[in-house]
């Protein structure tokens, strides 16, 4: 509908409504969430992501492409390269590159992966997930590689149904166990725990974002807006 009201007044007046707003209103917290909403929400994650890659923010990055399923994602490609004209996959790859961020380089060309596949759950392999996860003392090169594609890869469904069976078996959950085994400061950690924490329950991801965001909420009350314009067509 959003859409449909730009094009309509384009039609009957040949002028941007973006920019007639910006005119009446110039700048301030209002036109921020006034131009998010005039956007699909894949066109407001591209201009997110372009915004974070400028400062290498890749915690935001995380918080969008971590948060998207595959048909979400492959409309954010699409868009990406339509306003940025620019590949995104191979952008966070080049930039992971850089920061010497092997895992990270893995898990962004599978969330990428337009050829890739989400498959339906499969007991037999949650349980091979789970005691590979359970039996492996430490998680480094090709084992921190497979553990955080473990969650990149996979639905939110598997996901669920891999958190559920993990607390069956072992005392911690899957939230505590990536800090342990991968560190807290971890941005190959950050991007698991971000998955993980949405599959499991998204109004409850977003809720404890938003509570996060809102101790200092004037500093981040666009980031809290943010929240709400992605999510407007999707689950608000």
């Amino acid at each position: 509908f959003r859409q449909e009201v730009r094009t309509a007044y384009f039609e009957q007046y040949g002028k941007k409504l973006e920019k007639d707003i910006q005119r009446v209103l110039e700048k301030g917290h209002t036109l921020h969430i006034i131009q998010g909403l005039l956007l699909r929400s894949s066109q407001y994650d591209a201009v997110l992501i372009s915004e974070a890659v400028e400062n290498w923010d890749i915690y935001s990055v995380a918080d969008i492409i971590c948060c998207r399923d595959r048909a979400q994602i492959k409309q954010l490609y699409e868009d990406y390269k339509s306003r940025q004209k620019l590949d995104i996959k191979q952008q966070l790859q080049a930039l992971a590159t850089k920061d010497n961020k092997h895992t990270l380089v893995k898990v962004i060309g599978t969330i990428f992966d337009m050829n890739r596949v989400e498959q339906d759950v499969d007991n037999a392999q949650i349980n091979e997930d789970l005691n590979f996860a359970l039996g492996t003392k430490n998680f480094k090169g090709a084992t921190k590689e497979r553990l955080v594609i473990m969650f990149a890869a996979n639905s939110e469904q598997y996901i669920r149904v891999l958190s559920d069976q993990f607390k069956t078996k072992s005392k911690d959950d899957l939230l505590v166990f990536i800090d342990k085994k991968i560190g807290r400061k971890s941005y190959a950690g950050h991007f698991c725990k971000t998955r993980i924490a949405y599959a499991i329950d998204p109004p409850d991801y977003y809720a404890r974002t938003i509570k996060k965001l809102g101790v200092t909420f004037n500093k981040n009350l666009n980031r809290i807006s943010d929240i709400f314009i992605q999510r407007f067509e999707i689950d608000l």
